[in-house]
């Protein structure tokens, strides 16, 4: 009933966001969103909008993970069909700034209408073999935030891990969950997920290892490279993408001492500024919620060089933001539909809030 529920909820909003899309209205609703906002309610309480003047312009940073071709056979991604529309749609509609100049912008009181900032996080190959031609031939900026200790190998993230390991899993429960269906298999991993970003390294790895016996996991016998290499990388950042940090091994922050959150830090930027031959200053915290950082974090971040740090804190940014508009906790998100429609629609809408 549930399931039916929400395809039906699906339905209704594709229908109106198409009408919205082919009418016309959706320019309406991107002027409007350029002149009012609307605050997000505390705790995400549900309300009627509050819709008031904006004072000064905001940015949207939406960001990405993986591009590819199909569906991923562990961890979900966008199809390059599907970014390849959102990106002309950006490209047509949009201002899209890299995320340096955007933060300039904002700190100038000079946002441009409907600017948007593209960041992709973790450093997936198929950004190079997916996503990187289309923002060429678009000629669209973006910033990819790398984990420095999987690029140019053949490892995969922590977290990758445990999406491949509920992926290849023979074992038909895990403590209470029916691994036979997806839904409990879902929510088996979110639960691991949740625990796991708990814990501080050494014992997340383990934790893993011990996960891994008892889902009786079936290791491929040749791993394919996830992740990109650094001759990727510079090819990249040669026809224009930038590159941030995203620590060396992607731990939560605020979950580990401040003296290796330091290390995390500094050695993910000291070995992509070595390999680039230049100096980087963006960042992204590793899952990105507000407890997963600190403000000891964001001081270590500014000691190092940072001039922003971008989250996953849901909202746009803009300098009149109450509280204070921070670039150390820039908020990123944006909608993730295959639908061009349904993607318009809500970004129009997502840039009301603040």
């Amino acid at each position: 009933m549930k399931d039916a529920k929400n395809r039906l909820r699906r339905s209704l909003l594709s229908v109106a966001a198409g009408l919205t899309y082919h009418s016309g209205l959706l320019r309406g609703l991107r002027s409007a969103a350029n002149r009012w906002e609307s605050p997000v309610p505390p705790n995400g309480a549900m309300r009627i909008p509050q819709l008031r003047r904006r004072k000064g312009g905001n940015v949207q940073v939406l960001v990405y993970h993986r591009v590819t071709p199909k569906a991923d056979e562990y961890l979900p991604s966008l199809s390059v069909e599907a970014f390849s529309r959102q990106m002309r749609y950006l490209a047509q509609n949009c201002r899209v700034l890299p995320l340096t100049e955007a933060v300039r912008t904002i700190e100038c009181g000079s946002v441009p209408d409907n600017a948007v900032a593209l960041t992709f996080d973790d450093g997936y190959r198929d950004n190079f073999d997916h996503a990187f031609p289309i923002l060429r031939d678009l000629h669209l900026p973006a910033t990819i935030f790398l984990s420095t200790s999987v690029i140019g190998t053949d490892d995969i993230l922590w977290h990758d891990r445990v999406f491949r390991a509920f992926n290849r899993t023979r074992a038909a429960r895990h403590r209470g969950f029916d691994l036979s269906s997806n839904d409990e298999k879902n929510a088996a991993q979110a639960a691991v997920l949740t625990t796991l970003k708990k814990l501080e390294t050494t014992e997340r790895l383990e934790r893993i290892a011990e996960l891994i016996e008892e889902l009786e996991v079936v290791e491929p016998e040749q791993n394919h490279r996830v992740m990109l290499d650094w001759g990727e990388v510079r090819q990249m950042a040669r026809s224009g993408i930038t590159f941030g940090s995203h620590t060396v091994t992607h731990p939560v922050l605020s979950r580990i001492p401040i003296e290796l959150a330091r290390y995390e830090i500094t050695e993910s930027k000291r070995v992509i500024e070595t390999e680039l031959q230049c100096e980087i200053d963006t960042f992204a915290y590793p899952n990105g919620r507000s407890e997963d950082y600190t403000e000891s974090t964001k001081q270590a971040l500014k000691d190092a060089g940072f001039t922003c740090a971008v989250t996953t804190r849901f909202g746009t940014n803009n300098a009149h933001a109450k509280p204070a508009w921070d670039p150390f906790e820039l908020r990123r998100g944006g909608p993730d539909d295959a639908s061009t429609a349904l993607f318009a629609a809500k970004l129009s809408l997502y840039k009301m809030t603040t």
